[in-house]
C-alpha cells in the first residue's frame, strides 16, 4: 500500500498601485484572499501466490496459482475565504466569515480484483509449454460487463537438444523456435471512474439574489461499455552459433479490438461524450538482433545490432474520423498526415488554360 499526500497554499495580496505622480491607480488584485487545497490519494495493492513443482523422470511441471486486489481511493479538499483584515495572517479562519467565503470537496475510487493461473511443461528441457490464464474484475464497468478472462499460451523446441544435432553442438550451441498466442484487457480511462453511469454534479448558482443548491448532469454513460482486447500471436528463432555470434528473430501480429476512447457526438445532445469500445487497431512487424562477444585475454568484446519494423492500420472508428492534420481514420495508419496531393506548379499559359476551373 502507498498513501500520498498534497497541499497546495495559495495567498494573494490586495496591493494598491500608484503612477509616478503618486496618485493611486486602484490595487492590483481587487481583495486579498486564500485558498487551501488537498489531496490525499491511497494505492492498496496486494498479491497472494502458491507454487507447486514436480519432476517424474524427464517430465517437468509448474504451478503457480494467485490472486490479487489493486485499489485507488483519491480524496479532494478544498476551503477558501477573503477579505483579510490581516493579510499578513494566511489561515482561513482570518477571512470574512460571510456569502464570499467557499469549499468543496469530492472522493472517487476504482478496484480491481484478480485471479490468476500459470502452468509450465518441459520434457528433457526441449520441449516446452506454457499456459496463463486470468480472470480480471473492474470496477469502472457495469455488473454485466465487469470480468472477463484473458488466457495465453506459448511453446517452445530446442532443437539443439536433439540428438541428431549433438555432433554439431560445438558449432550450434543453440538453436530454438517457438510460438505464442495470447490475451491481455485494459481498463485504464485516465481518471474517469464511472464511466458506465451518470454521475451528477452538485453545485450551487446565484438566483434573485441567493444561493441556490443545483443538481446537473454533464456527461453521457454507456452502461455496454466494457474491457478492451489485445490479441498477440507470434513466432521467434533463438541461436548461437560457436559460443560468439547470437541471433534472434520475432514476428509478431497485435490486434487490439473494442479501444476505450471518446468519438464526436453533435453538441445538440447537450452533455459530454462517453467512452465506447470503439476503436480496433492492427500492429503487425517483425524484430533482429545479433551479438557477437569474444575474449582476448583480460580484454573481452561485445557488438550488438538490431534492426526492426512495425506497421499499423486502423481496422474500425465506427464511421468516424479525429483530428485534422494528423487524422485517426479507418484504412489508414494512426496519425496519417491528412491534407490534398499537389500535382506541381503551372509551367506555362497551355497548361493553365487546360487546367482545371479555380475558384476564389
Amino acid at each position: 500500500p502507498r498513501y500520498e499526500t498534497r497541499n497546495r497554499h495559495t495567498f494573494t495580496k490586495s496591493v494598491d498601485v500608484y503612477d509616478h505622480n503618486g496618485v493611486s491607480q486602484g490595487a492590483a488584485n481587487t481583495f486579498t484572499d486564500l485558498e487551501e487545497t488537498a489531496y490525499r490519494d491511497y494505492y492498496g495493492s496486494y498479491y497472494f501466490t502458491a507454487n507447486a513443482e514436480k519432476k517424474i523422470g524427464n517430465h517437468n511441471f509448474n504451478l503457480m496459482l494467485g490472486a490479487s486486489r489493486e485499489s485507488f481511493s483519491d480524496k479532494y479538499l478544498m476551503g477558501y475565504r477573503r477579505d483579510f483584515i490581516y493579510d499578513t495572517y494566511e489561515v482561513i479562519n482570518a477571512g470574512a466569515d460571510n456569502e464570499t467565503k467557499g469549499n468543496n470537496g469530492t472522493m472517487d475510487e476504482w478496484l480491481l480484483v484478480s485471479a490468476f493461473g500459470r502452468f509450465n511443461y518441459s520434457y528433457k528441457d526441449r520441449y516446452l509449454f506454457e499456459a496463463n490464464m486470468r480472470h480480471d474484475g473492474s470496477s469502472r464497468f457495469s455488473k454485466n460487463n465487469q470480468w472477463a478472462t484473458f488466457p495465453s499460451f506459448s511453446a517452445g523446441w530446442r532443437i539443439s537438444e536433439e540428438n541428431f544435432m549433438q555432433s554439431s553442438k560445438n558449432i550450434i550451441n543453440q538453436l530454438k523456435i517457438r510460438g505464442s498466442w495470447g490475451k491481455l484487457g485494459n481498463q485504464n480511462i485516465g481518471r474517469t471512474y464511472y464511466p458506465f453511469t451518470s454521475e451528477l454534479a452538485v453545485g450551487s448558482i446565484s438566483l434573485n439574489g441567493e444561493v441556490t443548491p443545483i443538481v446537473t448532469l454533464n456527461d453521457m454513460a454507456n452502461e455496454n461499455l466494457k474491457w478492451e482486447e489485445t490479441t498477440i500471436s507470434g513466432v521467434g528463432l533463438d541461436a548461437q552459433l560457436f559460443n560468439k555470434f547470437s541471433f534472434t528473430f520475432d514476428w509478431y501480429n497485435k490486434t487490439t479490438s473494442g479501444i476505450l476512447m471518446k468519438l464526436y457526438i453533435t453538441q445538440l445532445a447537450g452533455l459530454n461524450a462517453p467512452f465506447q469500445n470503439a476503436g480496433k487497431v492492427e500492429n503487425k512487424g517483425w524484430e533482429f538482433s545479433t551479438r557477437y562477444d569474444n575474449k582476448f585475454g583480460d580484454f573481452k568484446l561485445g557488438l550488438g545490432f538490431n534492426i526492426s519494423d512495425v506497421k499499423n492500420k486502423i481496422l474500425e472508428m465506427k464511421n468516424t474520423t479525429d483530428g485534422t492534420f494528423l487524422r485517426q481514420q479507418t484504412g489508414y495508419a494512426i496519425n496519417s498526415i491528412y491534407g490534398y496531393i499537389a500535382d506541381g506548379y503551372y509551367q506555362n499559359q497551355e497548361e493553365i488554360d487546360n487546367g482545371p476551373t479555380q475558384f476564389g
